[in-house]
């Protein structure tokens, strides 16, 4: 087994044996930017626990630093998140997820394409149970994605998956794009394609063999397909841009315009941010570091409206 992967899933392990996670995360070094994710939607109940102790519901348009920190959703329950590499994610209800590393380059000030990474980064989470949809971007050079559980790890690119995590298999369906996943027993991992499933099992004597890959099958394939979408559709409407000085927020390429976000921050005060704010500021920030913002995105060219008189409607 690679010793990466081994160091990191035991310190992943450790943590879901203790329960509420509280890891202290340096400030981002000079030259970074501070991973965020942007809450794009909330079914039900959806928490997050922050690094350094307090817990905070999740609300849509609510901004927090990423890294170190967990998210739990309850039963029933949903929430999209659309980190600041755009990526984004849903979880399903009564999943547990600890975000172990996100790190991330600069971003550039303007954006050319959404379907595009805006700056090489370093993802890595651990998902303790439940169901989790990951679409990606298109990854920039050197930039990694990756998804451990208890039974494995799976390294994503491009792609558009779902992981679902039992107490003895964790199941990976993927819809588009490939991917990686390894075992403790299968150093050198199996390559997943599009519309193929790995199941990784706990290794048990007289068991199954603890990897197996086979196609979606057809019964799951629209419930899955129905999950992804979420995160599909909610990384197209909302991008992160770095705060510029006054008056130079940010814009994007093909004649769209764009809206800032309102948001709630950590501290539960409500805000409307402009591409100057500071509300997105993290007290741990370095002077360094790149602050970022989230912005929607407005249609360069709304629908008209028409008002039909009921004289003309037939009947």
């Amino acid at each position: 087994m690679p010793t990466g992967f081994r160091h990191i899933l035991l310190y992943a392990l450790l943590l879901a044996a203790v329960g509420t996670i509280a890891v202290s995360a340096a400030s981002p070094a000079p030259g970074k930017a501070t991973g965020k994710f942007y809450v794009a939607s909330v079914h039900g109940s959806a928490d997050i626990y922050i690094k350094d102790g307090p817990i905070y519901p999740l609300t849509p348009k609510a901004v927090f630093s990423a890294e170190g920190n967990e998210i739990v959703t309850g039963p029933n329950a949903s929430v999209t998140l659309v980190f600041s590499n755009s990526t984004s994610v849903t979880c399903a209800g009564d999943t547990r997820l600890h975000i172990l590393k996100f790190s991330q380059q600069p971003l550039k000030p303007n954006v050319t394409d959404l379907d595009d990474e805006p700056s090489a980064s370093q993802m890595q989470v651990f998902v303790d149970r439940g169901t989790v949809s990951v679409t990606t971007p298109n990854l920039a050079a050197g930039s990694s994605c990756t998804w451990f559980t208890a039974q494995g790890q799976i390294s994503i690119r491009d792609v558009q998956a779902v992981i679902e995590v039992k107490p003895s298999e964790t199941i990976v369906s993927m819809l588009s794009g490939d991917a990686t996943a390894r075992t403790e027993t299968l150093d050198g991992g199996v390559r997943l394609q599009q519309g193929q499933q790995v199941v990784m099992r706990n290794e048990i004597s007289g068991q199954p063999e603890p990897i197996e890959v086979q196609p979606i099958p057809t019964v799951q394939l629209a419930q899955l397909t129905a999950l992804a979408a979420d995160a599909s559709m909610a990384r197209k409407m909302v991008y992160f841009a770095p705060v510029t000085a006054a008056g130079a927020g940010p814009t994007l390429a093909g004649g769209a315009t764009v809206a800032a976000a309102k948001t709630k921050s950590t501290d539960n005060s409500t805000s409307t941010s402009t591409g100057a704010s500071s509300v997105f500021d993290d007290n741990s920030n370095s002077s360094n570091s790149q602050n970022l913002q989230p912005v929607q995105l407005v249609p360069a060219n709304l629908p008209t409206e028409f008002i039909v008189s009921p004289a003309r409607i037939g009947g």
